[in-house]
């Protein structure tokens, strides 16, 4: 961050319950949830926004109504939470980001008009991304959806990757992944993706995110 401070509270929890019952309630069925990077403080502070399928074809419209976690469940914005747009707006003021692991210096946001924009808010579709994910962890147990930081050097430009040799053109961006919780238990585990598995097992114990080139860009 600007005052030199870690990032703190770099996870949230949905309750899968709680949030297919809010799904079900609103008046267009929900497609996609984005996440909007915010900040609050020095935690992390993400605000949601849900998109559907508009009645034009357009296949993720955002229902332009914000949300933010608590205790599980997603509170809708009002006049007793925190502004939506101010922790959007605090996020990108204050975070900094270390570019590269060899090299100490730290950085601003790259704002949308920059070459290559930082990634400052992504959307999950539900069926082949977060529905998808939580039927294939189908323990017994109380699941929630766990949003979480993370970090990847990738390379925003595919041109700039194929020119310059390995390594070169890529460098640490702020990312997201979502993986399910069962019954006080993180589905994860350290698996090589090149490792064969069954379909009906494809996202069991892993997380989905959009940490490499194209999704972030070509949605």
């Amino acid at each position: 961050m600007r005052n030199e401070k870690e990032i703190k509270n770099t996870s949230k929890s949905l309750l899968v319950s709680s949030l297919a019952v809010l799904r079900k309630s609103m008046d267009h069925v929900p497609s996609a949830l984005t996440v909007h990077y915010g900040l609050h403080g020095d935690s992390f502070f993400p605000v949601f926004e849900f998109r559907y399928r508009s009645a034009k074809g357009a296949f993720a419209e955002p229902m332009k109504q914000y949300y933010i976690a608590i205790n599980g469940e997603l509170k809708e914005c009002d006049s007793t939470t925190p502004d939506p747009i101010e922790l959007i707006k605090n996020y990108e003021e204050n975070i900094r980001i270390r570019r590269s692991n060899v090299n100490p210096t730290w950085s601003k946001v790259l704002p949308i008009d920059s070459a290559y924009p930082d990634p400052v808010s992504e959307w999950f579709r539900f069926d082949y991304e977060l529905d998808r994910l939580i039927e294939s962890n189908t323990e017994e147990g109380v699941k929630s959806l766990v949003l979480t930081c993370i970090s990847e050097a990738i390379c925003y430009s595919a041109a700039h990757a194929l020119v310059n040799p390995p390594g070169r053109g890529s460098e640490n961006r702020h990312l997201i992944a979502w993986f399910v919780n069962v019954a006080g238990k993180d589905c994860v585990e350290e698996i090589s993706l090149e490792t064969l598995r069954p379909d009906s097992t494809s996202d069991s114990n892993l997380a989905v995110d959009l940490g490499h080139l194209c999704p972030p860009r070509c949605k």
